[in-house]
């Protein structure tokens, strides 16, 4: 597939990072285009109800928002279990989802590799 526009396709997964007390999961989407990446937030779990608040965040995120009638293939790395439910989360913002775990994790793993040094 060639991506010749930002917001076309971009990655959406997690890292996960030992703190004290368990594991703490850093949500995160990588445009594919321009290399951007959507900081999105903290959970205490991977579960289906944090995946798909993260990925709520992502929808209504400013940057992400730019350009809302274009659609996009979002790929990600989580979710196999409720995939339904998150191409019913991205359908309203045309977007179409593709479940893909080692393309997303070989496509992000730059800055994966830069949270998982600051943390």
């Amino acid at each position: 597939m060639e991506v010749t526009r930002p917001r076309q396709l971009v990655y959406f997964t997690y890292l996960a990072t030992p703190k004290t007390e368990g594991t703490a999961y850093m949500f995160f989407a990588k445009d594919h285009y321009s290399e951007f990446v959507f900081q999105l937030g903290m959970e205490q779990d991977n579960s289906e109800a944090a995946t798909l608040r993260q990925l709520n965040k992502l929808m209504n995120n400013k940057d992400f928002k730019r350009s809302p009638k274009k659609p996009f293939i979002l790929m990600t790395s989580c979710g196999r279990d409720f995939k339904n439910k998150m191409q019913t989360a991205i359908r309203p913002y045309k977007g179409n989802l593709i479940l893909d775990i080692e393309t997303t994790l070989e496509k992000t793993r730059d800055f994966a590799g830069y949270l998982a040094s600051k943390y």
